[in-house]
């Protein structure tokens, strides 16, 4: 249930691991998995229903997922919409805002987009006073 939506399609780097804890953060928070699905199919097209698909370019398709890539200038609302894993819908709702905020970088669609471990580790969420 951690799958990035890459690695459905054999690409599996650093991004996949962001994507996984994702979902592990997910799930502590909300207190169930943020995807479903008793086959790859189903777990993706959850993930794709949750936080849609990676609309900004075709890299999560290419031979090399991280290789440079040119986004469209522009997302539609629903695209935005549909990028947001904290928005209430069927399954999982992250109240705490800034473990919905880390949540929504970490579940990006596109390898691309997520940020490094490094990055994440920097989020309001995981930094302490």
């Amino acid at each position: 249930l951690y799958r990035a939506p890459e690695a459905f399609h054999g690409h599996v780097s650093f991004p996949a691991d962001v994507w996984s804890f994702g979902c592990v953060v997910a799930e502590l928070e909300a207190g169930a998995p943020p995807f479903h699905g008793d086959t790859d199919a189903e777990h993706l097209e959850s993930i794709r229903h949750t936080v849609g698909e990676c609309t900004a370019c075709c890299c999560c398709l290419r031979a090399d997922p991280l290789a440079p890539c040119t986004p469209p200038s522009s997302q539609s609302d629903d695209a935005e919409e549909a990028a947001d894993p904290g928005t209430p819908r069927p399954g999982v709702f992250i109240s705490d805002e800034a473990a919905r905020a880390a949540v929504r970088m970490m579940l990006q669609p596109c390898a691309r987009a997520r940020p490094t471990a490094r990055e994440v580790m920097q989020l309001t969420y995981f930094v302490t006073s």
